[in-house]
């Protein structure tokens, strides 16, 4: 006995267009977000006692000793080695060495055709720079006296600090447009121990006390955070494509071989 069995026909018409790839957003995870919120939150919480307590007029907050304590031990003196270590961090807080954090991470992204990621490290770079400037104007703490840098350099407010901020910021997005996650994890410990060489350095040199630099760094990542739950299925769509591009050129390679 013999069976014939009927064509398979595919479901889907033959002058269909392709599916989209891209067309579903993936779920934004919410603890970016959260941890954002919660970071500036800490921020103007300290900034609402820096004022109160008269910060713009000499006062001290509550904890001064504290930031005393931190300029004590690891202030530098005129002529101190460390200086000359510390003038590549202060680098970064003036034009041009200001816009590095931006265009370098940039510059790559554009290069791997990262549009949408180049388009979230300058949404942070805005975003934090418009937290740092308006939390200076409205808190308007004193700087620590007889700073070991240029004065006509630092701008008004010590808190929070702008070059903490920018690096703060950097740590963040770096760790959020690196893939796979091995450079991932990476990433965090030297970004880690860059975010701690510049809270080092600002202390040292005396333009800021130790708690403004903290909420420098605070602000900055805040900023990069919120950016990050905001353009998080743009970046995974980057990715995407690029997995999507690397395994097409892997077909042809192994086609080409054979």
């Amino acid at each position: 006995m013999t069976t014939s069995s009927a064509p398979v026909t595919s479901a889907v018409p033959a002058d269909s267009p392709p599916p989209n790839r891209y067309a579903s957003s993936p779920a934004r995870p919410r603890v970016i977000l959260w941890w954002g919120i919660g970071l500036l939150a800490g921020v103007a919480l300290i900034g609402l006692i820096i004022a109160l307590f008269g910060g713009a007029h000499g006062g001290t907050p509550p904890w001064q000793a504290i930031d005393q304590w931190w300029r004590d031990v690891i202030g530098g003196r005129p002529g101190d080695e460390l200086l000359l270590v510390s003038q590549a961090f202060d680098w970064l807080g003036h034009a041009p060495g200001a816009f590095a954090p931006l265009l370098v991470p940039m510059a790559v992204l554009l290069v791997l055709r990262h549009w949408r990621s180049a388009l979230y490290v300058l949404s942070s770079y805005i975003l934090m720079s418009l937290l740092t400037q308006g939390v200076k104007k409205l808190v308007g703490r004193a700087r620590p006296l007889d700073p070991l840098v240029d004065a006509g350099l630092l701008d008004f407010g010590s808190f929070p600090s702008g070059h903490a901020a920018t690096i703060g910021m950097l740590l963040i997005v770096v760790a959020a447009v690196v893939t796979p996650s091995l450079w991932r994890k990476l990433w965090w410990v030297v970004g880690g121990l860059f975010v701690a060489g510049m809270l080092w350095q600002r202390i040292m040199v005396g333009a800021h006390w130790a708690s403004d630099a903290v909420a420098g760094a605070a602000v900055g990542a805040a900023a990069a955070l919120i950016a990050w739950y905001l353009f998080y299925p743009a970046i995974r769509r980057d990715f995407d494509r690029s997995r999507s591009v690397a395994a097409a050129d892997a077909g042809s390679m192994s086609i080409a071989s054979t």
